[in-house]
Order: C-alpha cells, then sequence, then structure tokens
C-alpha cells in the first residue's frame, strides 16, 4: 500500500459517519468470577449501547490436553477427562435473557499457548474439538439444545513466536472446528499487530498488503485467505491506545484500524469470499502499554467503518464497567438496538417418517416476521439443502429411525442471520406388512405399506429383503443406512421387482408419501427348507431427479412357516 495516512482519511470520510449495524464487545468470566449477578446489567448495557453480539468466553486451555470449563455444567454430561470446572457462569439463563433483548451471544473458546500446545498438537485438538461439541451439539430429553448459542469463537488460534511457522495446521484446525459447528457461525480472533502493518517507524506509511500477510503466516500460521473458507466472522485484534507508538494522534491510530480492515477484505476478496463478516475487535481496557480514552475508542471504530468492516467488538466488558464516555463513544457508532435476528427450531407433528419443523418463533426487533426468509440444512452438514424462502416451516424427512441433527438459517431483509440447531429422534418404521408370516405350503400374498409422509412425496421407492439380518446393513448415502444385509434374495428382489411376484417393489410415492408393494407367493413357491426362518424387507426412496438416496424404513420381518 504504502501510502501516509493522510491519504486514507480523505476518503468515504461519510462511512465512517454512518451507525454500525453490527456492534459487539466481550465478557470474559475467568478474569472476575462469577457473573451471574452481572448478567440483567450486562444486558442492560448491550441494549443501550445499541450492541448486537456478546461474545463470552467458556473454555481456557492451561496446558497440553488440558483446559478449564467456565461454566455451570447444566447439561450434566460434561467430560471430566477434559478438565475441571469453574462455574463462573450459567451460560442458559445468560442465553435466555440475552435472546430475550434480541441480543447473539458468540461462546469464545480459548485454543492454544506460548508454551504449548501449539497448532498441530493432536490430542489437545481432540480436546478442542470434544469442548465445541459439547457447546453445540449438546442436546435435552426434547431435542432442543442445551446451550443454544449463536456462535463459535476462536481465540489464540495461532502460534506465539518465531518465523517460518506452517500455515497449515492452524488452517486445518479451523477447518474441523467449522465441520463440528455446520451452519452455526465460526468467528476466530487474527492478529494484527501494529509492527506488521506499521514500522518500523511509526508514522503512517503501512507496509504493503503482501509484506503485512507473509509475516502474519510466517510468525503466527495464520493466512487471511485460506482462513476465509472456514471462518464466518473476521476478528482481527486492532489494538490501539494512548501512550503507544502514536502517542495520542488519533488520526494515525484511525489509519491503522482501517489498513487493517482493508487488508482483511483484500484477503476475503483474493479468497473469493468478499462478503464474509469483518468485526475487528478493538481495545478497551488500560494498562502498562498505554490508556483508553473516548477519543481511541472512537478512532478505532471510525477506522474500523473506513476500512470497510461490518462493525466492531469492543474488548472488553468488565474493563469498561464505570466508563461512561467510553460506552457513549461505542454508542454513537451504533445503532440504537440490536438489529440481528434470534433463530427458533421447534418440532411439530410426526406424519410417517415426516417430522413437521417450525422456525416461526424466530424474531428481530426490526424486521418484520413476514419479511425473514429460511433455508434449512436437513443434515447438519453445514450445507444448506433448501433455497432461502419465506416459509419457516419444513416437512422434514428422516433419513432412518434413530437421532438426527437439523439446522436452520433465517435471515431478515438486510442480510443479516441467524442459526440454530436441534436433534430430532424419531422411531417411526415407515414399512408395514400386511401379515406378519406367511406359509410356505399355502402360499399366499403379503402387502408392504410405505408411509413416508408429505416430506416423502414423489420420491422414488424401492423395496428389497434379506434373509441374513439387518445388521451391519448396507449405507446408501450419509446418514441413510438400508438396514438390511445383502445377499442373494436382496438381489433377487432386484431382479424381480415389478414382475407378478414383487408387484409394486418400485415406483413412486404419492402426495402423501404412500406407496405399497406385494410379495405374491404362489403355494408351494419355496423350499420347505426355509420354514421358521425370517425375511427382512425395507424400502429405500431416492429423489428422481438426482438419484440420491434420501431415507430408508425400519425392516419389517417376515416369518416363514411351514
Amino acid at each position: 500500500m504504502n501510502r501516509p495516512a493522510a491519504l486514507l482519511l480523505v476518503s468515504s470520510l461519510a462511512l465512517a459517519q454512518t451507525p454500525s449495524s453490527d456492534a459487539a464487545f466481550g465478557v470474559w468470566p475467568w478474569l472476575v468470577g462469577n457473573i451471574d449477578a452481572s448478567v440483567p446489567s450486562i444486558i442492560a448495557q448491550a441494549q443501550a449501547a445499541g450492541t448486537d453480539t456478546i461474545y463470552l468466553h467458556l473454555f481456557r486451555t492451561t496446558g497440553p490436553g488440558q483446559g478449564t470449563l467456565h461454566m455451570v455444567d447444566e447439561a450434566g454430561n460434561w467430560n471430566a477427562a477434559n478438565g475441571p470446572i469453574d462455574p463462573d457462569a450459567r451460560l442458559t439463563t445468560f442465553l435466555s435473557q440475552a435472546h430475550a433483548a434480541n441480543l447473539q451471544v458468540v461462546g469464545v473458546v480459548n485454543c492454544f499457548l506460548e508454551t504449548g500446545p501449539l497448532p498441530g498438537h493432536v490430542a489437545h485438538e481432540t480436546l478442542l474439538l470434544n469442548v465445541i461439541d459439547y457447546l453445540v451439539n449438546n442436546f435435552g430429553a426434547g431435542g432442543n439444545p442445551v446451550y443454544a448459542l449463536d456462535g463459535i469463537a476462536l481465540d489464540r488460534v495461532r502460534f506465539y513466536t518465531g518465523t517460518g511457522n506452517p500455515h497449515a495446521p492452524v488452517t486445518d484446525f479451523v477447518r474441523r472446528v467449522k465441520q463440528k459447528l455446520g451452519l452455526v457461525p465460526l468467528h476466530a480472533f487474527l492478529m494484527a499487530n501494529l509492527y506488521t502493518f506499521d514500522g518500523p517507524t511509526y508514522n503512517g506509511v503501512f507496509n504493503s498488503y503482501a509484506s503485512a500477510m507473509g509475516t502474519l503466516q510466517s510468525q503466527f500460521g495464520q493466512h487471511w485467505e485460506n482462513l476465509s473458507e472456514w471462518l464466518d466472522v473476521y476478528s482481527p485484534m486492532a489494538y490501539i491506545a494512548d501512550g503507544g507508538v502514536y502517542g495520542t494522534n488519533s488520526n494515525l491510530m484511525r489509519a491503522y484500524v482501517q489498513v487493517v480492515c482493508q487488508y482483511a477484505r483484500q484477503a476475503m476478496t483474493n479468497a473469493g469470499r468478499p462478503g464474509k463478516r469483518l468485526l475487528p475487535a478493538v481495545r478497551a481496557w488500560n494498562d502498562a502499554t498505554g490508556t483508553t480514552t473516548a477519543t481511541t475508542l472512537d478512532a478505532s471504530v471510525a477506522g474500523s467503518l473506513l476500512g470497510n468492516a461490518d462493525g466492531f467488538m469492543a474488548f472488553r466488558y468488565f474493563t469498561m464497567t464505570g466508563q461512561t464516555t467510553w460506552w457513549n463513544a461505542l454508542a454513537a457508532r451504533s445503532t440504537a438496538f440490536a438489529e440481528w435476528p434470534v433463530a427458533s427450531l421447534s418440532l411439530g407433528t410426526t406424519q410417517g417418517l415426516t417430522r413437521n419443523l417450525s422456525a416461526a418463533g424466530s424474531t428481530s426487533l426490526v424486521a418484520p416476521s413476514g419479511s425473514l426468509t429460511y433455508r434449512f440444512d436437513i443434515d447438519d452438514d453445514g450445507m444448506a439443502d433448501t433455497p432461502w424462502g419465506s416459509s419457516s416451516a419444513l416437512p422434514w424427512l428422516s433419513p432412518s429411525p434413530g437421532s438426527h441433527r437439523v439446522a436452520v438459517e433465517v435471515r431478515d431483509p438486510s442480510g443479516r442471520t441467524a442459526v440454530r440447531k436441534r436433534r430430532i429422534t424419531t422411531g417411526a418404521s415407515g414399512l408395514s406388512v400386511s401379515a406378519g408370516s406367511l406359509s410356505i405350503t399355502a402360499g399366499g400374498t403379503r402387502t408392504f405399506s410405505i408411509t413416508g409422509g408429505p416430506g416423502a412425496a414423489g420420491l422414488v421407492y424401492v423395496l428389497g429383503a434379506t434373509a441374513s439380518g439387518t445388521s451391519p446393513g448396507l449405507p446408501l448415502a450419509s446418514s441413510v443406512l438400508l438396514p438390511l444385509n445383502y445377499d442373494p434374495l436382496t438381489e433377487a428382489c432386484l431382479l424381480l421387482a415389478n414382475s407378478p411376484i414383487l408387484p409394486g417393489f418400485i415406483g413412486l410415492l404419492d402426495g402423501n408419501g404412500g406407496g405399497q408393494g406385494s410379495l405374491v407367493l404362489p403355494a408351494g413357491g419355496l423350499s420347505p427348507a426355509l420354514a421358521w426362518t425370517t425375511w427382512h424387507f425395507a424400502a429405500a426412496l431416492a429423489d428422481p431427479i438426482s438419484g440420491e438416496w434420501r431415507a430408508t424404513t425400519a425392516a419389517a420381518p417376515l416369518l416363514l412357516l411351514p
């Protein structure tokens, strides 16, 4: 870039005056102890400042394979091997009060230490993934999330010192975290040291994009472009204060934060993902390295918005307590109230293999409910399976009996989003047989009825059978397991499907997800040696256009009698 701060300040000054609708602050309980009594005042302060999101630090690494959970184990299933508990917060209470005010809450997980572990430490990364799974994929008996967090933020996801550090371990760990989260947004605090962007003479003649990115990769292992594939929110730590290298020069402070944000946006653009959220963390504490003032905060936020950031995240709440001028500086750059939606996902009636989902309980303080749009991830793989649409309801087809995770993403007309997961457990078989036994000697007809429900309407069905049991079954696709062991009987069903012996064994389900097939056994049509054996029948359901397997029924037994 190599241009002085003065040139940066003449561009887009009007943008710096536009209040942000994406403001946040962080709460770090382990620095102050139990915060339960402070929750109402934290929520009230968030509302007064016009912030939309609260970052809440929940887990802190203390050594290789070690860490502390800084919250109450309300789920009752915390694995003690993951570390001790310091009950600094009752998370469900915090979440319920925040969501009632339409504030989103992002859980912060501290990852690595300067003294170790470092990125690439397999055992420690496994521990961190277990912690994140506990926070995000923990569900109560009814399927609701125990902790309905609106995102996860990774803190200290980096190397600390030296040069020539590889960036692949950091990116790979972030990738695995995102795969654990699915649609739930992943945030990360990124290094943005002054000396990386300015210096060695701190005069606003900033280092080039290539130089800054190279230093960040070499020292910290953070490759901003590669990370954009997995991160939903960038939070560069652009910390400035009076008494630092810029003295009290707020113009240089603003220019530094602006360049940090411009480079972050360039990294996203270079990676083909220019629309990722950019929420730099700005300094809001005092220590020997500098003094925060309303002026330094205003410079930080103005620089963020000049640099095309979506907003800002003030770091952190308890060091800001009582600092009225600080809060006023933030409020002046924020919209008057929380504008981001809060998502909800509830279960309705069961119809065959279909469970009716509803996101109608999702809320927004600025967007009428009729203006919200929705899309669903029916298998929690992080890829939406439905396009954006105005319907908050979805007839969800269970891939197979058992427990499954689903998610909904809610969007308002301005593009602000929220995500909610839940678990669905279904025992519906989806297949019944007209009678549970059949005589080999007498022969007869047995009809198999498929009841898929509305979510299965129009799908192709294929009935099959096995003489060798239902376990381990036949995997057809991710989370789609046909409970039949493939054997000669299975192959015979495929060859004879829709013949006079097996009429209707392949077909299309009707508008209610219903279909029928039959076994027509002639008298004496099977060897008497098969008497007292059990055949199992099941149906597999597929998309008629893509051919993708969508679901299977449970297995229905048929006992062969003499």
